[in-house]
């Protein structure tokens, strides 16, 4: 599945379970490995996304010159929020 608009940034995805979707995001020095936890108690009733942000993890350095702006970062991710009909819970720190 092609998740990013830039083919060239593909986030690394994990994903467990089934049923309505939770998004955990990640901050700048962590990456969806902290959420592995989080992750074994939500998979029975939920099905849980952790992206690695870019330069996190598994997912691709920036790839641009450019700064990175929060719009970047949210372009990289939005396709998650497409793979169920029914709203997603975020979850986040920083």
């Amino acid at each position: 599945m092609l998740l990013s608009k830039n083919p060239r940034a593909q986030p690394h995805v994990r994903i467990q379970g089934e049923g309505p979707p939770v998004l955990c995001l990640h901050c700048n020095a962590g990456s969806s490995g902290q959420w592995r936890g989080l992750m074994d108690r939500l998979a029975p009733r939920y099905r849980v996304l952790a992206p690695d942000l870019y330069g996190s993890g598994r997912s691709p350095d920036w790839h641009s010159d450019r700064v990175i702006r929060l719009q970047d970062e949210l372009e990289l991710i939005e396709p998650l929020l497409a793979v169920s009909d029914e709203p997603a819970v975020v979850v986040g720190h920083s």
